[in-house]
């Protein structure tokens, strides 16, 4: 019975998303000009600029580029517990086009398949002005999953899903471009959730796991009986 529950427990743990040596990092670039902030980074050194959070597992930033201002707020790196990253609150004000890049390195799934298979879905928001037009992707070691590229115009909000097939580690990024039309502000929300899909094989040792635990209490059942 211990060993059949043990089996169990090891097959649920490796269905899930662990953490490897993270790096998280996040660029910013309009007009020719780009920044970089990376997580708990505190160097100013050409475009690369100090997280304005440096004790947490979040990105924060606030600054002026290419005539556009910036406040990055919680911005978020991947939680392999909850599948996720998440853009809390950005706000830009100004005219012209910016584009953000969250990028998460070292990310691993851990799967007895030998080419898992992830789902991905972004749900992106825009909370403030109608003279915007938002565009996000989020790719997968450097491709665009299919079906997950998605667009708000004006106040409003979607939400896209697809699959990517994965290997040992992967890099996860989100990409969100704004136009910004008037003199407007925009405030954005993004957020991207990861699941594993496990493979026939995997479910097959899931539901043997499962069996053994039955046929093992049955029997435990008829000896006491």
């Amino acid at each position: 019975m211990k060993r059949s529950v043990l089996f169990l427990v090891g097959t649920i743990f490796l269905l899930g998303l662990a953490s490897m040596a993270q790096a998280f990092t996040m660029t910013l670039s309009s007009g020719g000009q780009t920044v970089v902030v990376n997580d708990n980074g505190l160097v100013t050194s050409g475009n690369i600029r100090p997280d304005l959070d440096p004790t947490s597992s979040s990105i924060i930033y606030s600054g002026v580029l290419n005539g556009i201002s910036v406040s990055a707020i919680g911005t978020s790196v991947f939680d392999p517990k909850n599948g996720s990253f998440d853009l809390s609150s950005f706000v830009f004000r100004g005219t012209g086009t910016i584009t953000i890049k969250l990028t998460d390195s070292g990310l691993a799934l851990n799967t007895y398949a030998i080419s898992p298979n992830i789902s991905i879905v972004q749900y992106l928001s825009n909370t403030t002005s109608s003279n915007v037009q938002l565009t996000s992707d989020v790719l997968v070691n450097g491709s665009s999953v299919p079906g997950v590229a998605t667009s708000v115009t004006g106040m409003g909000n979607s939400t896209a899903s697809g699959l990517a097939t994965v290997g040992n580690t992967f890099s996860l990024e989100e990409i969100i471009t704004a136009t910004l039309t008037g003199n407007s502000s925009v405030s954005i929300d993004g957020l991207v959730n990861v699941a594993p899909v496990p493979e026939p094989g995997t479910m097959l040792l899931l539901g043997i796991g499962l069996l053994s635990i039955a046929i093992a209490s049955k029997r435990r059942m008829n000896k006491r009986s």
